[in-house]
C-alpha cells in the first residue's frame, strides 16, 4: 500500500481489515497491506467510505458508485450516487440486503438489490438532511443519527 492518507477503514466478518484511500483499496494480509484495487484498475479510483458486508467482502462508496468488493473484483454494483458534493458519513447493509448511505446535507439513500434507490430527506420526515450514521435494531427497524447525534426511526412507508 502506498503511503496515502486513509479515507476509511472497515473490518469484515472474518476479521479482515480493508483500507480505502484517495487512490486505492488495500487489505491486511500476512502482516502487510496489499493493494487489491487502484487507479491502474480504474481511472481516478478513490474511496470515500467503506463498510462491512453481510456477505464476503466490503461495501465501497467510491468513484461515484456504491459497490461490494470481494476476491479481487466488484461482486455487486448498486449504482451511481444520488447526491453531489456531500460527504458520506455512514454506510450500512441491513438484514434485507439493502445498503443505506448517510450523507451530510443530502439526507439518507437506500440502495435495493433490484437497483431501486430511495432518497429520504426532511420532506419525507427526517428531522434533518445531515445524517451521520444509520443502523438496524433486532426487529429490523432502521435508525438514523443526525448531526447532533440523536437517533431517530426512519419512517418512509413500508421500509
Amino acid at each position: 500500500m502506498a503511503s496515502l492518507r486513509p479515507n476509511s477503514v472497515a473490518s469484515d466478518q472474518s476479521g479482515g481489515v480493508c483500507v480505502g484511500t484517495e487512490q486505492e483499496l488495500a487489505v491486511w494480509r500476512n502482516g502487510n497491506f496489499k493493494t487489491v484495487w487502484n487507479q491502474t484498475n480504474e481511472a481516478g479510483f478513490s474511496v470515500e467510505f467503506l463498510a462491512s458486508s453481510r456477505k464476503p467482502g466490503w461495501w465501497v462508496a467510491g468513484n461515484g458508485r456504491v459497490r461490494r468488493f470481494d476476491a479481487g473484483r466488484w461482486a455487486d454494483d448498486r449504482g451511481a450516487y444520488g447526491w453531489t458534493n456531500r460527504p458520506i458519513y455512514g454506510l450500512y447493509e441491513d438484514s434485507r440486503d439493502r445498503v443505506w448511505v448517510a450523507t451530510l446535507g443530502a439526507g439518507l439513500f437506500r440502495y435495493d438489490p433490484d437497483g431501486t434507490v430511495l432518497h429520504l430527506t426532511t420532506k419525507d420526515g427526517l428531522p434533518t438532511d445531515f445524517v451521520r450514521s444509520v443502523t438496524e435494531d433486532r426487529e429490523g427497524n432502521i435508525w438514523a443519527a443526525d448531526a447532533r447525534r440523536r437517533f431517530v426511526p426512519v419512517k418512509a412507508g413500508d421500509l
